[in-house]
């Protein structure tokens, strides 16, 4: 029900269980570099589009709007969530975060 509602704009964990002292979080990465990628998926795509794999891949980052101009490491998205369930995070309640996507370029 809880993930129901967070898909409609509607986060209400952190509301109904922050008293309590648990946090609520979610992280939502952007295109990751992970075996999909890399393996006979990431070929078959690349091949369907009429390049090589490492072309491919080297254009996930602009199109998808990504900022660093990669994709997304796995161990980058674990230190994240590492962080974020630490003491050192406790103050991350309620919040969504993303990781290798767009970001607002203002001030």
């Amino acid at each position: 029900m809880l993930v129901r509602r967070e898909r409609q704009g509607h986060v209400r964990a952190p509301e109904l269980v922050g008293r309590q002292g648990v946090r609520v979080n979610t992280l939502t990465p952007g295109p990751t570099l992970t075996y999909l990628w890399e393996g006979p998926v990431g070929a078959a795509l690349a091949a369907a589009q009429g390049v090589d794999q490492a072309t491919l891949i080297a254009a996930v980052p602009a199109a998808s709007g990504m900022t660093t101009g990669r994709l997304v490491e796995p161990d980058e998205i674990a230190e994240l969530i590492t962080f974020v369930v630490s003491p050192k995070g406790r103050e991350h309640r309620g919040r969504r975060v993303h990781h290798g996507r767009r970001c607002a370029k203002t001030v």
